[in-house]
């Protein structure tokens, strides 16, 4: 099965799990909700210290993306495949369309911000615009949608370069390739700052861009 049939099939079960059933978003945020506490893993400083750094990061690898097309479209190098996939990534993926479109727009109210868990505003499913939220709302992750983006960036990375690192270091940057989403999705869940479909369909957007961007990375797989 090819990668664009395995992401759509992902995106119908996703989209029928959380149709058939809608309060699994609050059942999944009530595994890390204490009445009287909210979400005790929001703000720790271990986890925020990790958060940060993960951002951090990834914001590096948005600059020295463009950084490197720049260089790459005047020296005319091939490497600008690589660097101009992973800017277009950053910058279509959880620029414009996460913050820009479906964060500044959806208005769906964050889990922590919700009733149900001693907030004020009404939850509403993940398909259901809303006017619970002005502005940076729930719906999707976007700290979700740039680790993925990150995640996304290090294996085109390895891709490029990886055959010339020792195999440790190209290892290393495989599982955290795999591992920073993983970290991010858990976090921003658990912290009660994202519902479980915010963070799920932060990750299938990120895939599906990619899917559209890959070609330029690859373009003899796209020939065939």
């Amino acid at each position: 099965m090819t990668s664009a049939r395995l992401l759509t099939l992902a995106f119908v079960i996703a989209t029928a799990a959380f149709l058939v059933f809608p309060g699994l978003d609050l059942a999944t945020s009530g595994l890390f909700f204490v009445p009287g506490q909210g979400f005790p893993l929001d703000g720790r400083p271990a986890i925020e210290a990790v958060r940060f750094f993960i951002w951090d990061a990834s914001d590096s690898m948005a600059a020295v993306a463009f950084i490197g097309s720049v260089w790459a479209l005047w020296r005319k190098s091939d490497s600008l495949r690589t660097w101009g996939t992973i800017f277009l990534l950053y910058f279509i993926d959880p620029f414009l369309l996460v913050n820009v479109g479906l964060k500044s727009h959806w208005g769906r109210a964050r889990p922590a911000d919700v009733t149900e868990f001693g907030g004020t505003h009404a939850f509403t499913p993940f398909w259901q615009p809303a006017n619970e939220c002005m502005a940076n709302c729930s719906f999707v992750s976007g700290e979700t949608s740039a680790a993925t983006a990150f995640g996304l960036a290090l294996w085109l990375v390895r891709r490029r370069w990886g055959a010339r690192w020792p195999r440790w270091a190209d290892r290393t940057v495989a599982l955290l390739a795999f591992a920073i989403p993983l970290i991010v999705f858990v976090q921003r869940v658990s912290a009660g700052r994202h519902f479980l479909s915010d963070a799920t369909f932060a990750v299938l957007l990120t895939l599906a861009v990619y899917l559209l961007l890959r070609p330029l990375a690859y373009p003899r797989r796209a020939a065939a």
